[in-house]
């Protein structure tokens, strides 16, 4: 992993750090594992009492080895605005499936920006995750040609909220959060508030091969396919294990988390639309909501979420007129679901596709 510093377009500091991973696959009463260790001497002892087979994978790129990566020079845009920009570049060498079932080494480079302005108090954040930094940095001037001559202005009324922060979308999708809801043993168990709902006016879908690298099989060994989870009705996932005790069909959704866990449930890459789609510019009023602050703090499994909102522009008839902040959001996902709203505008990041959610009724 490499880091820029950047204040004002000019690098103040770069480091690098270098991690390296031994993986190991190994099948046991028919079923795919993998495991993993930075100490090769850890590995063996996890896999001392498993018959296995396995293949070294070579390290993970970093700064430190020029076998598998270089030190780039970063040229950041420049603001007149005060500024802070930080850039993490993370190199992965890593065992992939391709399209015809073949094993393959595979090199990839994501970048992550972040971006802080000091036009107010407390910074406006931007940021955002890729593979391309100039495209990046394309949509980061964008941005600041969006706020640099907007001024902080207070709502008395309370307006419609487009919901277009990547965190919460990539909350949904986390170990804890609501995509788990939809997982066949917490359904199977009722232990979801979506177990017995049937009024989804939201549409999630999966699909492998959204981003690369594909995911073409799952931790039992099975196929992934595009899929529904999400529509008018609900696809719960399911692994091997759960559909055993659940007498359901597998999904192909085996994903293990650790050697102790030796079956899960999970999923590649996701994709959240509304089933009615608007026009930003169909709004009289309308917030585009940038950065929120809570989410990780949210009942997903209740559906509850709690949030407020750290800064977002307020568009008037489509036009940006201004930046706002302090707005609270509540919000019932059961009530929710069956009236929801997308702004037919797509926004992808880091494995996730959306169409932002629009709050109507604040």
């Amino acid at each position: 992993t490499q880091r820029w510093f950047f204040v004002n377009s000019k690098l103040e500091e770069f480091n690098s750090t270098f991690t390296k991973k031994y993986f190991a696959r190994y099948v046991k009463d028919g079923y795919l594992f993998y495991s993993s260790a930075e100490k090769r001497e850890d590995l063996e002892k996890n896999l001392e009492k498993i018959k296995f087979y396995g293949k070294e994978l070579p390290p993970l790129s970093s700064g430190r080895n020029d076998q598998f990566v270089e030190t780039i020079e970063i040229e950041p845009p420049h603001f007149d605005l005060e500024s802070r920009i930080v850039v993490r570049k993370i190199d992965t060498t890593d065992l992939h499936t391709d399209e015809n079932g073949n094993e393959i080494y595979q090199r990839l480079s994501n970048y992550e920006v972040e971006c802080e302005f000091y036009k107010r108090d407390t910074p406006l954040l931007w940021y955002n995750a890729g593979q391309d930094i100039k495209a990046l940095f394309e949509e980061l001037e964008e941005f600041y040609d969006l706020i640099k001559d907007l001024d902080e202005i207070k709502l008395e009324e309370k307006v419609p909220i487009v919901i277009a922060d990547p965190m919460f979308y990539g909350e949904i999708g986390s170990k804890t959060g609501l995509i788990t809801c939809f997982y066949g043993d917490v359904v199977e168990e009722g232990l979801s508030w979506a177990s017995n709902f049937e009024e989804f006016k939201i549409k999630i879908e999966e699909d492998p091969k959204m981003f690369k690298p594909y995911v073409l099989f799952d931790d039992d060994g099975l196929p992934t396919r595009k899929k529904v989870i999400v529509s008018s009705t609900l696809n719960p996932l399911f692994d091997v294990y759960f559909a055993c005790k659940y007498g359901k069909d597998p999904t192909g959704n085996g994903f293990y988390l650790h050697l102790e866990a030796p079956n899960g449930i999970g999923y590649t890459y996701l994709s959240f639309e509304a089933e009615e789609k608007r026009k930003l510019e169909e709004f009289d009023r309308a917030i585009w909501g940038l950065y929120f602050n809570g989410w990780h703090t949210c009942l997903w499994s209740e559906g509850k979420i709690n949030v407020k909102l750290d800064h977002g522009i307020l568009y008037e008839n489509g036009t940006p007129a201004g930046i706002v902040s302090a707005a609270s959001l509540d919000l019932d996902l059961k009530e929710y679901t069956k009236k929801a709203v997308s702004i037919d505008h797509e926004v992808s990041q880091y494995g996730i596709k959306f169409k932002p959610f629009v709050v109507m009724d604040l």
